[in-house]
């Protein structure tokens, strides 16, 4: 136990911000490399969602974009009292699971390869549905795909196509439907990311000292 004046020093030169750029996380220093608004990325949490073998700093820098544009997401779910249970995550690791063939033990011996445990993918995928809850409610039930977009693209794939028979175009309807609604999902997300990101204040530290 350190003399109580250090452990009094300590707590007024962090409340001060005279050691920048760092935080406590358990019981190391942990680096911010961003600032988003109210909330930090920190160096650890970069390196645990760029973990690789080559990962570079360009590649650290993409990455932390990604991070950034869902945290802004996030930001504004809980801003509209958007919320995931614990159900919800359950569901979704329980479709990952399915969709991958992966036992519990599989999904584990993944999570330990990228660095990562359960308790911190749990935590991501609730981010990530929370981001998706955001688009969904401002985008998706503003989304209408005609006949016309359908038609145009259904002769795209056709023109492409080095198949001796053509499908017929009411037998790739859905498909072609589901094409272009993600299309314009996408859209939609990248314009209300760059809304937030114009509207948001963020400050990237990655290059700072390590």
């Amino acid at each position: 136990m350190p003399p109580r004046h250090v452990a009094s020093a300590l707590a007024l030169v962090l409340a001060l911000g005279l050691l920048p750029g760092f935080v406590i996380a358990g019981t190391t220093l942990d680096r911010v490399v961003a600032v988003v608004n109210r909330d930090v990325i920190l160096a650890s949490e970069l390196s645990r969602r760029a973990s690789g073998p080559a990962t570079t700093e360009v590649d650290e820098r993409v990455v932390l974009q990604i991070m950034i544009d869902e945290l802004l997401l996030v930001q504004a779910a809980r801003d509209s009292y958007l919320t995931v249970s614990s159900d919800d995550v359950d569901r979704a690791i329980d479709e990952i699971k399915s969709a991958n063939q992966l036992s519990d033990a599989d999904l584990d011996k993944q999570l330990q390869i990228m660095g990562t445990n359960l308790d911190e993918y749990r935590v991501d995928i609730e981010r990530q549905i929370l981001a998706l809850r955001v688009i969904n409610l401002q985008v998706r039930t503003e989304v209408v795909v005609t006949n016309a977009e359908i038609k145009t693209l259904y002769a795209e794939r056709v023109s492409a196509s080095k198949a001796e028979t053509t499908p017929r175009l009411e037998d790739l309807r859905d498909e072609l439907t589901n094409e272009i609604f993600e299309r314009k999902l996408e859209l939609g997300r990248i314009e209300i990311v760059s809304d937030l990101r114009r509207a948001a204040h963020i400050d990237i530290r990655l290059g700072a000292t390590k």
